[in-house]
């Protein structure tokens, strides 16, 4: 999996409170994970959309996810759960 698209999009979102604004790109994700559910980059982006809404309660379901799929960072993606959770 290449992080580079990933990357650019997030480049084109900056500030990341315009990442509403593309909606399309929410919709590309979703398609991106069902056709290949073990694509963290996708959910990592994904993540920081509902981060913007927020939505709480899918941001962790997200990182649920993460820490299964994206083993080596578990401990991170543990941290950003706490965090959102401690942000309630």
């Amino acid at each position: 999996m290449n992080e580079s698209p990933y990357s650019y999009i997030r480049g084109l979102m900056k500030p990341m409170q315009n990442i509403l604004k593309y909606d399309k790109i929410k919709n590309s994700l979703e398609k991106i994970i069902e056709a290949n559910p073990e694509c963290y980059h996708a959910y990592s982006l994904l993540l920081e959309w509902y981060e913007q809404v927020p939505d709480a309660k899918k941001c962790v379901e997200i990182i649920e996810i993460l820490v299964k799929i994206d083993s080596i960072r578990a401990k991170y993606w543990s941290w950003r759960r706490n965090k959102i959770l401690n942000n309630k």
